[in-house]
């Protein structure tokens, strides 16, 4: 090679690196198809099983008189809404399931959470309450109810507590595997350079467990309106389950899916609600 060529590529300039800005326009750009591709699914599947149960009803695949087409039901229901009679039953009741779903979910949460840190990060605590907990968590929480009834009597209390133990279970247990298995090189480095076990429990241990915490609060929270509405079946002279049951008893099957549309909004704005403070305490869940 002549010394010419050689000078000739010894001048070319350095590769430049990645423009920070374009990296970043990059990342907002893929963010947006996801949001977009996300949401698209959320809507279009929903829509497509509303749409088979339409025409399922219409062929007759289905009887109509106990499982009505979802054009009649929303009919009828906008007919009650006019009326002021459904707008009025279904915030009565839905204002009574909330006022216990509330505090349950909110007192079997922290109860959960505070169990399954302990259980996480002191062995004498998993080993000495981890039986306990393997051998009551596969009992249906609905099962419960009727000794909570015995101890507490018919009533709110009741339901709450009931409620708070079906959340108890989801969050302690996914709080204890967070813990237990978040990254151990982390902990490796805090022991290494001696950092404070406080410190190292606050900044290292509790973010890793992030995710699987917000796993256990979902969980519980799907769980929180099956224990309440079941729990409301026979113990609540109000609220979204006394509502159903006695919608059906009376073959009021218009009155009966509106029930079930009103816990199916609960369970979406909670979601929402979950998908907020997830953004905020972990936003690296969302890359």
């Amino acid at each position: 090679m002549s010394t010419d060529a050689h000078a000739r590529r010894t001048a070319l300039p350095p590769a430049s690196a990645p423009d920070d800005d374009a990296v970043y326009q990059h990342a907002l750009r893929a963010r947006r198809r996801r949001t977009v591709y996300r949401i698209s699914l959320g809507v279009a599947v929903p829509l497509a099983l509303i749409l088979l149960w339409e025409a399922a009803g219409a062929l007759g695949v289905m009887d109509t008189r106990f499982i009505p087409r979802p054009s009649t039901v929303v009919a009828e229901m906008a007919d009650g809404f006019v009326n002021g009679t459904l707008a009025a039953e279904l915030a009565e009741h839905g204002a009574a399931s909330l006022l216990r779903l509330a505090p349950g979910f909110l007192l079997g949460a922290f109860a959960g959470l505070v169990m399954g840190l302990l259980m996480g990060v002191f062995d004498a605590v998993k080993f000495g309450f981890g039986p306990v907990i393997s051998a009551t968590f596969p009992i249906p929480k609905v099962a419960i109810y009727p000794l909570l009834i015995v101890l507490f009597g018919i009533g709110d209390l009741s339901i709450v507590l009931a409620v708070a133990i079906g959340v108890f279970y989801m969050v302690c247990v996914n709080t204890m595997s967070g813990v237990v298995y978040s990254n151990p090189v982390y902990r490796d480095v805090a022991t290494a350079f001696q950092i404070p076990k406080r410190i190292e429990y606050l900044k290292i241990v509790l973010p890793g467990a992030l995710p699987s915490i917000m796993a256990g609060i979902r969980l519980g929270l799907g769980v929180s309106l099956i224990v309440l509405v079941a729990t409301e079946f026979v113990g609540a002279q109000a609220g979204m389950g006394y509502y159903i049951w006695t919608s059906w008893q009376t073959l009021n099957i218009t009155a009966m899916f509106s029930g079930l549309v009103v816990i199916s909004l609960f369970g979406v704005l909670s979601t929402w609600l979950l998908d907020v403070i997830e953004v905020r305490l972990i936003p690296w869940s969302r890359l």
